[in-house]
Order: structure tokens, then C-alpha cells, then sequence
């Protein structure tokens, strides 16, 4: 009788604090009560999930993208570049002109100590609206476009024996 009677004084003091928070919202009942807190918890919830959105909102304005951008990662490899320098504008350049933002940038030679190694790989994370695929076409022109253009006789041009050219696209988030 007595555990009885101490589990009773805690459910009405719980009814008593609960109602002492949403007092302004129900009646004195304790139907009323959980009634009018369950609404509130819902309210609460709604508000919660209101504030993520804005935080990842707010988020995505500082980092400089809107949710329309997606972000992906652009791999690639050249074997015997003529100009690794050239073949990393050429590429850049293609990327500004389609207003693709770069953000992070990965890159190493192997081969050769000298500027232009027998193999150069990169590693881009860009922003952009446009197509993952497309992205990647653009990239792989440009570097087409700067091998064409080597005066170097010695480098192999794109579609000939020894020059291979890969990429990769993949979404990052």
C-alpha cells in the first residue's frame, strides 16, 4: 500500500510539472494535459526540423554553392604528357568556362623528375549544375585539346600508340 501510494504522489507531480509547461495550453485535467503535451512535442518537432533546414541552408551559403550544385569528384590520368602544366590549365580553363568552381585539387607526376613525367594523375572536387558526365567530356577535350596543340614531335598525340587518357566522375555529396 505504501509503494502504491509513493507511485501515485509521483504521477500526480508529474502531472503537476508537465501541466506547470503547457499550463497556458490545456485546462487542469490530466487528459487534457498529455493531450496538450503532445501537441507541443509535435509543434516542437516541426520547429526542430524547421531550424536543421535553415542550418544546412545556412551551411551551403557560407561554403559558396546553392542546393542546385552538386559537388563531384573528377579523376584523371594522362600517360606521357607533353606539358603536365599545360594539360592541368588546359583543364582548369575548361572548368571556368563552364562556370564549374574548383575546390580541392590533387595532383602527382610519376616518371621523370623533370616537369613532364611519363604519367600525371589528378584529383578534382568541383562544384557544379551541370552533369557529372558532362564535366567529365569537358576535361578529357581539354586535355585532347592541349596534347593537339604541343609543338613537341616527340609527344604522342590523343588516339595514337602509347597516349591514353582516363577519367573518372564521381558524385561527392
Amino acid at each position: 500500500m505504501m509503494r502504491e501510494r509513493q507511485r501515485r504522489e509521483k504521477l500526480s507531480q508529474s502531472y503537476a510539472d508537465l501541466y506547470a509547461m503547457v499550463s497556458s495550453r490545456s485546462k487542469g485535467d490530466k487528459n487534457s494535459i498529455v493531450q496538450s503535451a503532445a501537441i507541443y512535442i509535435h509543434e516542437l518537432k516541426g520547429a526542430r526540423d524547421q531550424l536543421q533546414r535553415r542550418n544546412e541552408e545556412l551551411k551551403a551559403k557560407i561554403m559558396g554553392h546553392d542546393e542546385q550544385q552538386q559537388c563531384v569528384k573528377v579523376q584523371f590520368e594522362v600517360d606521357e604528357p607533353s606539358s603536365s602544366i599545360d594539360s592541368m590549365i588546359g583543364a582548369l580553363r575548361r572548368l571556368k568556362s563552364m562556370n564549374v568552381k574548383t575546390r580541392k585539387i590533387r595532383s602527382s607526376l610519376s616518371g621523370r623528375s623533370s616537369l613532364s613525367g611519363n604519367r600525371l594523375w589528378t584529383e578534382m572536387n568541383v562544384e557544379t549544375t551541370i552533369a557529372a558526365c558532362e564535366v567529365e567530356k569537358a576535361v578529357e577535350e581539354a586535355l585532347k585539346e592541349v596534347e593537339r596543340k604541343q609543338p613537341d614531335s616527340d609527344a604522342p598525340f590523343p588516339g595514337s600508340r602509347g597516349w591514353t587518357q582516363t577519367s573518372h566522375v564521381q558524385n561527392v555529396f
